[in-house]
C-alpha cells in the first residue's frame, strides 16, 4: 500500500518511522501485512492541489496506485457530515487503467480503505461490458469476505463496447456509529436490492437493480415501475417519497418514448404530481444500458420518508432549459432537473442527467462536440446557481460520451471551464436523442446557506 503524504518533503528516516507508526496504528494495514494480502508500506511525498471545499465537508483524492501503470489518482472521495450522520460519495474513474487486474485492484484498495474507516456502503453502480461482469462481482465479493462485510446492492451497466473493460463505479456509503441502522433486503434470492438508514431524524430506502424480465416486450416499463412502487411502500415508504432515479434502457433511441409514456402513468396512477413547480417529481438519468438479465430497462431509485425526516425537498429549476416534461417538450419525460434535500445542517442536490438542450427544449450544437459540451456545463453551472450551489459544491458525477473523440473534447474543455476538478467515471453509452453527444450527472454538497428558492 502506498501512502501519500501531501506537501511535505520527507527524508528516509521520516518515512521508516510513518511507516512503522501506519503498521501499528492501523490495525486493518498490519493484519493485511502479516497475512500477506500486503506486501508493506511505501511512504512517498507528492504535492497537493487543495480542492476547494465548504465548512462540514472534506473532499479528498485516493491516490490508489499499482505497478501495472502510473495512473495513480483514479478515486474522488468527498465525505459529509450533517447531525447524527456521515455520507460517503466516492467516484471511481478507471478507464484509463490499461488492464482488468489493475481496474479491480484499485476498486479492492478503496473498497478496503473505505471499510477501515467504518464505512459501510449504502449501493455501487459499476459500467463496464457484462463480459467482465463476473471476474468484477468475484473480485468484489471476496474482498467483502475478507472484511467480513456483506457486500451492498450492485447495478452492473453495460454501454457502449469501445474497448474499455471496466469503466468505473460509484460508491455511496455511511459511516456506522451508535443509533444509526442500516439494513440490506434481500429481495432477490441472491443479491440485496434494498438498503434502508435510520437515524434520528431521517429515514431512506434505496433500490436497486429493479427489473420486470417476467413479462414480455415493452411490457416490462410499467411493470418495472409498478415493481419499484411496490417495494417502496412494502417498506414502509410512500411512492410520493420517491427524489431519484437512474434509469438504464437496453435500446435507448428506440424505447424512450415508450417508457416516458409508462412513467407519466404510473405517477399520475400514484398521486405523484407531475407538474412544473411540484417538488413530488424525481429527479432523474436516463441511458442506454444493458444488464445481464437482458431486461429492457432497470432501475435504481432513491427515497426520502417525508413524514419521518427532517429533511426539506425542494426542486430546482434550470433558467437555460424548460422543465422536462409537458406535451411539447420531446418524447415527454417527466422528470425535475433537479432536487434539493435540506436538512438544517446541509443541502445536496441530485443533478439530474443533463444535455445540451436549450431553453426551447432543442437540442444544440449538433454534430459539433465542443459546443455541446460547452453548453452542457453551462447547464450544469446554471441550475447548482439557482439554488445557490457551484461548481465546487460538486462531490460525485458521473460523464456520459456517445464516442472517444467527444471524450477528447471533455477532457481539454472541462479543465478551462472549471470541470477538472471533479473527477468522475467516463462512460460510452447512447443517450436519450440521437443527436446528444455528452452528458452529466451528479451529487453536490453544500452548508445551508440564508435562502433556499422553493
Amino acid at each position: 500500500v502506498r501512502v501519500f503524504i501531501h506537501s511535505l518533503e520527507l527524508d528516509e528516516e521520516h518515512r521508516r518511522l510513518i511507516s512503522k507508526d501506519l503498521e501499528h496504528a492501523i490495525p486493518e494495514i498490519g493484519s493485511m501485512i502479516s497475512n500477506g494480502i500486503l506486501d508493506g508500506i511505501e511512504v512517498l511525498a507528492v504535492p497537493y492541489d487543495n480542492l476547494p471545499s465548504a465548512p462540514g465537508r472534506a473532499k479528498q483524492r485516493l491516490c490508489i496506485a499499482g505497478t501495472d501503470d502510473t495512473n495513480a489518482d483514479v478515486a474522488h472521495h468527498t465525505v459529509q457530515t450533517s447531525g447524527d450522520l456521515e455520507k460517503h460519495y466516492v467516484s471511481l474513474d478507471l478507464q484509463g487503467i490499461g488492464t482488468l487486474t489493475g481496474a479491480l485492484r484499485r476498486y479492492e484498495a478503496a473498497i478496503v480503505h473505505l471499510a477501515a474507516s467504518s464505512v459501510r456502503m449504502v449501493y455501487e453502480r459499476a459500467f463496464g461490458t457484462l463480459a467482465v461482469q463476473s471476474a468484477f462481482v468475484a473480485a468484489r465479493q471476496a474482498v467483502y469476505k475478507r472484511l467480513g462485510i456483506h457486500p451492498p446492492p450492485l447495478t452492473f451497466i453495460e454501454g457502449l463496447d469501445r474497448g474499455i473493460s471496466l469503466g468505473g463505479v460509484v460508491l455511496h456509503g455511511i459511516t456506522v456509529r451508535p443509533g444509526i441502522a442500516l439494513t440490506l433486503t434481500y429481495d432477490d434470492p441472491d443479491a440485496p436490492q434494498i438498503t434502508i438508514i435510520e437515524t434520528t431524524g431521517m429515514r431512506s430506502l434505496h433500490l436497486s437493480g429493479i427489473t420486470a424480465t417476467h413479462v414480455p416486450g415493452d411490457r416490462q416499463f410499467a411493470a418495472a415501475l409498478v415493481r419499484v412502487g411496490g417495494l417502496i411502500e412494502q417498506h414502509g415508504f410512500q411512492i410520493t417519497d420517491l427524489v431519484r432515479t437512474w434509469i438504464s434502457l437496453s435500446a435507448i433511441q428506440r424505447d424512450y418514448s415508450a417508457f416516458n409514456e409508462a412513467r407519466r402513468q404510473f405517477f399520475a396512477s400514484s398521486g405523484i404530481d407531475f407538474s412544473p413547480h411540484s417538488a413530488q417529481v424525481p429527479a432523474s438519468t436516463c441511458i442506454e444500458g444493458r444488464t445481464s438479465n437482458d431486461a429492457l430497462v432497470t432501475i435504481d431509485a432513491y427515497c426520502l420518508d417525508r413524514r419521518r425526516s427532517r429533511g426539506r425537498v425542494a426542486r430546482a429549476h434550470n433558467p437555460r432549459q424548460p422543465e422536462a416534461e409537458g406535451s411539447r417538450y420531446p418524447m415527454r419525460p417527466a422528470f425535475a432537473r433537479g432536487i434539493v434535500i435540506d436538512d438544517g445542517g446541509h443541502r445536496e442536490m441530485q443533478i439530474s442527467g443533463t444535455a445540451s438542450i436549450n431553453d426551447g427544449g432543442d437540442s444544440v450544437g449538433i454534430g459539433r462536440p465542443a459546443e455541446q459540451i460547452r453548453a452542457t456545463l453551462e447547464n450544469v453551472r446554471a441550475l447548482l446557481a439557482q439554488q445557490q450551489f457551484t461548481l465546487a459544491d460538486i462531490c460525485q458525477a458521473t460523464y456520459y460520451f456517445k464516442d472517444a473523440a467527444t471524450l477528447a473534447c471533455f477532457r481539454e474543455i472541462g479543465a478551462e471551464l472549471g470541470f477538472a476538478a471533479i473527477p468522475g467515471p467516463c462512460i460510452m453509452t447512447n443517450i436519450c436523442r440521437p443527436e446528444l453527444l455528452f452528458e452529466i450527472d451528479g451529487v453536490a454538497l453544500a452548508p445551508v446557506r440564508e435562502s433556499l428558492h422553493a
